[in-house]
């Protein structure tokens, strides 16, 4: 269960409504490491999944950034009965970015026909060029198709400027705010220097006397070893 995303859950369901109509698009959720980006990726391949419609991945891998085409390459091996054809276009050297990807984009069109397609791609800041550029290119081109694509791309220099160049919408997450402990939020007592830094003067106040009702009921001796002097 995804806890204060409501905005960006919502965000990603009118996504895959909007492919399910024939008015595909595609999104980047950006933010900070940890900040919660695959959970909203993974709940977004459970939704497609749920529809009954194919999911095709792909994730940056920072040892394979400068590998030409290495996250297209990944991606392509998710659909082994279609992707062939587009596959091999990879292994030519002269193959440009736009090129692979108009062959994907014809790929998932006709895969959208069967049944709405969602690319679902993993830390975008760690692919390499070509494959960026190309999947950039396919997304900005999904509005009459049954496609979506969700990328998750960490912030930094690097995702600042190939979002600025691929203008393509994102969602920024934001770090969520601590909730405050119930038994605080009406403020701490007046006498706060006597306050615990883990909890609240009631809470103290609590385990202390509970503490002093199990030692009253110790033998006299044993109260006065296990009680050091001051302690009370």
């Amino acid at each position: 269960m995804i806890v204060g995303r409501r905005a960006e859950l919502v965000a990603l369901d009118v996504l895959l409504d909007g492919a399910v109509g024939g008015a595909g698009g595609a999104l980047v959720v950006r933010g900070e490491a940890g900040i919660g980006k695959s959970a909203l990726l993974e709940y977004t391949v459970e939704r497609a999944a749920a529809r009954g419609g194919p999911v095709v991945s792909t994730a940056g891998v920072q040892a394979e950034v400068h590998v030409p085409f290495a996250g297209l390459h990944r991606l392509l091996r998710t659909v082994p009965d279609r992707g062939g054809a587009a596959a091999a276009m990879l292994d030519d050297p002269d193959t440009l970015p736009y090129r692979a990807g108009m062959a994907l984009l014809d790929l998932l069109g006709e895969a959208g026909a069967a049944a709405p397609v969602l690319v679902a791609v993993e830390d975008a800041h760690w692919l390499d060029g070509p494959s960026w550029e190309a999947l950039a290119f396919v997304a900005r081109r999904l509005g009459a198709d049954r496609v979506a694509m969700v990328l998750t791309a960490r912030d930094g220099e690097d995702v600042d400027r190939r979002l600025a160049v691929a203008a393509l919408p994102e969602v920024r997450l934001e770090p969520l705010p601590v909730p405050t402990p119930r038994c605080c939020s009406a403020g701490w007592p007046r006498n706060s220097g006597r306050r615990w830094r883990s909890g609240c003067w009631s809470t103290r106040r609590a385990i202390r006397s509970a503490s002093w009702s199990w030692v009253r009921r110790l033998p006299a001796r044993a109260a006065r070893r296990c009680c050091r002097p001051g302690c009370r």
